[in-house]
């Protein structure tokens, strides 16, 4: 039968296997009927379905709530994230075999609030409580700053793909966890489209730093860089400082020394330095017009940020 012979304003499944409709139409009006009750998760048999907020609801990730879907089998709850995630864990320890939780969607989707929120669960959902689980957990901020950034649909987009894995023992208790990064929108350093930002990193650095900083990586306040010009006036200036605290007190946490933060922090600032280059066309040898670098304050601070001469940082930009 078609849709004309169902009601679809009164569709409401928690799991769409059992719409009496199983078409586009019957899908999109289950959804939406949903979301207008904010039930923004449906199951699809065992794939979870997830539409945006882009709000925050009251109750839906508290701790409580999470302890409810502790050992029940998909079904047994409302669709949430929690339920995949905890389907995952329990298989894994039943089966002592390896399980895979693979989150998917278009820019602006939630994909990564659902990976932190499947993290914030599984470490939660340990046997034992250790050191290991925070590490996990204080790796986001330093991941988003990145290899996040604003695009039109979304502040805090990932421009990379992230393989993530834990290792559990026998009880439960998470040991360790690798995290490999792949596909980074190298791109988007020098440039970004209308209404986007770079990296939150550069911007963080740039409007969040100590003096000390300032100083040391050659960005005095008020500091224009080519690569963040075209987005100048998407600052935002108190949540980019709170970011960048959460990034030192990342890096502090994971057991980052005050010499491999500032050695990471100099990289960043040599980069916007970089951007800040000027070129001048010079006669070679041959008659032919080469590309000499001009040699400004901007081309002495990056090449000791980088600890390398500035002979040889314009040698390899000109080679």
């Amino acid at each position: 039968r078609g849709d004309e012979a169902f009601d679809l304003q009164s569709f409401d499944e928690d799991d769409m296997v059992l719409l009496p409709a199983m078409t586009l139409e019957g899908v999109q009006a289950n959804l939406r009927n949903r979301f207008a009750k904010q039930k923004i998760y449906t199951f699809t048999g065992g794939i979870l379905l997830s539409v945006n907020p882009y709000e925050v609801i009251a109750g839906l990730y508290d701790k409580d709530l999470s302890v409810r879907y502790h050992g029940q089998s998909l079904g047994n709850c409302p669709p949430h994230i929690f339920a995949i995630a905890d389907c995952a864990y329990t298989r894994l320890l039943d089966s002592q075999q390896d399980q895979s939780i693979i989150i998917s969607g278009e820019s602006g989707a939630g994909k990564t609030e659902a990976t932190k929120l499947v993290l914030r669960y599984l470490t939660g959902r340990s046997a034992k409580q250790s050191v290991v689980e925070q590490m996990i957990i204080q790796s986001n901020p330093l991941l988003e700053a990145f290899g996040n950034a604003q695009t039109v649909r979304n502040y805090n987009s990932s421009r990379f793909g992230k393989y993530l894995e834990l290792y559990l023992s026998g009880d439960g208790s998470v040991l360790s966890a690798r995290i490999t990064e792949y596909m980074l929108e190298k791109s988007r350093i020098v440039r970004q489209d209308e209404g986007e930002r770079n990296y939150h990193v550069f911007y963080q650095l740039v409007r969040a730093s100590s003096e000390e900083e300032e100083e040391h990586m050659g960005i005095p306040k008020g500091a224009t860089f080519s690569m963040l010009r075209d987005s100048s006036e998407r600052w935002d200036v108190p949540r980019d400082t709170r970011e960048y605290d959460n990034v030192l007190n990342a890096m502090k946490y994971l057991g980052f020394s005050r010499d491999e933060r500032m050695d990471i922090i100099a990289t960043v600032a040599a980069v916007l330095h970089l951007g800040n280059v000027e070129f001048r066309a010079e006669e070679g040898k041959h008659g032919d017009d080469e590309a000499e670098v001009i040699i400004s304050d901007t081309v002495t601070h990056a090449a000791r940020l980088l600890h390398v001469e500035v002979a040889a940082l314009c040698a390899a930009l000109t080679a």
